[in-house]
């Protein structure tokens, strides 16, 4: 579990809540976290490209990718999500099978690690907040 320690933040999700989302809406707008996408495709599209933006200047692990969305949605996201971490040579050549989904591998994580990337089953948004 995760809780905001910004007040805006705070106040915004008490607002959602108690069913003011118009103030909560308004918050996320005026601070660029409100996206509008005229298809679910090009929100979902629109969400990874987000998150893959984000990886780039912080650590992976602290940058999410959440989904409401069905499985198959989720796997598409993951999928996409993998897309941009091959591009940027992050992952490596091996692929296993998991419950019918290609995973792919990360050599050389934090520590010597050597099991398949933490974002490889992961949903989709994205939390930049720092600690």
């Amino acid at each position: 579990m995760h809780r905001t320690r910004d007040r805006d933040e705070q106040k915004a999700w008490r607002d959602l809540r108690a069913g003011r989302t118009d103030r909560a809406i308004a918050h996320y707008l005026a601070n660029g976290r409100l996206h509008i996408a005229d298809t679910r495709g090009e929100a979902i599209e629109h969400a990874v490209e987000n998150w893959a933006t984000l990886t780039q200047t912080h650590a992976i692990e602290e940058v999410l990718l959440i989904s409401d969305a069905s499985n198959k949605e989720i796997a598409r996201l993951n999928a996409r999500a993998q897309h941009y971490r091959a591009e940027r040579g992050e992952l490596g050549d091996l692929e296993i099978d998991v419950a019918g989904r290609a995973l792919r591998h990360s050599p050389g994580r934090s520590g010597g690690d050597d099991r398949p990337a933490p974002t490889s089953r992961v949903s989709s948004a994205s939390r930049t907040e720092s600690r």
